[in-house]
C-alpha cells in the first residue's frame, strides 16, 4: 500500500508540473519536474522510503523506451549504425 501511495504522489507531482508548465512558459518542463521532485522530497513520511528497482524499471524506464522506439526514424538508426561501423573501420 505504501508503494501505491508513493506512485500516486509522484503522478500527482507530474500532473502538477504539467499544469504549471502551461502557465509558466519561460521555465522548461524538465526543470519543473526537478523542482517538483525537490518539493516532494520534503514530505517526511517518505524520507526513508526504499523504491523497488523492478518497479522503477516497469513504471518509468519501460514507457520511455517504448515512446522512443515509436518515434525513432529508421533512417537515423541505420545512419547511426553505419557511422559507428565506419568509425571503427576508418571508412
Amino acid at each position: 500500500m505504501t508503494a501505491t501511495f508513493f506512485v500516486l504522489i509522484i503522478l500527482l507531482g507530474v500532473v502538477a508540473a504539467n499544469v504549471v508548465s502551461n502557465h509558466i512558459k519561460w521555465l522548461p518542463l524538465p526543470m519543473l519536474y526537478i523542482l517538483g521532485g525537490l518539493l516532494l522530497s520534503i514530505i517526511p513520511f517518505y524520507r526513508h522510503f526504499l523504491f523497488n528497482p523492478e518497479l522503477f524499471m516497469f513504471l518509468v524506464v519501460t514507457p520511455l523506451l517504448y515512446n522512443d522506439a515509436q518515434n525513432a526514424s529508421r533512417y537515423w538508426i541505420g545512419r547511426g549504425g553505419l557511422l559507428t561501423f565506419c568509425h571503427y573501420r576508418s571508412c
